[in-house]
This record gives C-alpha cells, sequence and structure tokens, in this order.
C-alpha cells in the first residue's frame, strides 16, 4: 500500500482529498469509550463521521459488513 496521498484540485483552487470510506475499530475494552476517542481524533482532523452508518458490534455474536 502506497503512503502518499492522492490530492486533485478543484476548481476554487483549493486541493481535496479522497474522503476514508471505512474505519473498524477493535477493541476488547468498553466500545464507547472508543467511540468518543474516534469521535474526538475526527474532530481534530476536522473529518465527519457519517452518525447513520456508525455502529457497535458484540464479536462472535453479532456480525458486521463493512464493504456496504
Amino acid at each position: 500500500m502506497r503512503r502518499e496521498s492522492h490530492v486533485r484540485a478543484c476548481e476554487g483552487g483549493g486541493v481535496r482529498f479522497p474522503s476514508a470510506t471505512r474505519l473498524v475499530i477493535c477493541c476488547k475494552g468498553i466500545a464507547e469509550q472508543a467511540m468518543t476517542e474516534m469521535r474526538r481524533l475526527m474532530e481534530q482532523l476536522k473529518l465527519a463521521v457519517n452518525e447513520t452508518k456508525t455502529h457497535i458490534r458484540e464479536l462472535p455474536q453479532e456480525r458486521f459488513d463493512f464493504l456496504l
């Protein structure tokens, strides 16, 4: 996997980075604490979290498919 960010120039003269599409966090601790920390980090990076696609799953009892 390449480490460079692919950048596209927009008509307004600005630079636009492609959006991150998937993020899976696996933790042994309290999932709500991990979610809170993830939201804090995303806010610092000025990234938006899509709340309708954000879920907590308990494995292995529940499944998830992050490719949808």
